[in-house]
């Protein structure tokens, strides 16, 4: 986790880990433009407000985050 600016993002092998997901499936979900993320060099960093978003896209049932 790097904050900046006061924002804090995560990386994708952290958000993989976080959403028990592969690195390759959390790319993919950048490059579809289901997560959204900034890239800086050859590296992505999500945001972690585009973390809980994601989440309620995808929920079952409404969660408060």
């Amino acid at each position: 986790m790097k904050e900046i600016l006061g924002v804090r993002f995560y990386t994708v092998k952290e958000v993989a880990e976080i959403l028990s997901k592969s690195p390759s499936t959390i790319r993919n979900y950048i490059y579809d433009k289901k997560l959204g993320a900034v890239q800086i060099g050859r590296e992505h960093l999500i945001p972690e407000k585009e973390i809980k978003e994601f989440l309620k896209r995808n929920a079952n049932k409404p969660i408060d985050l």
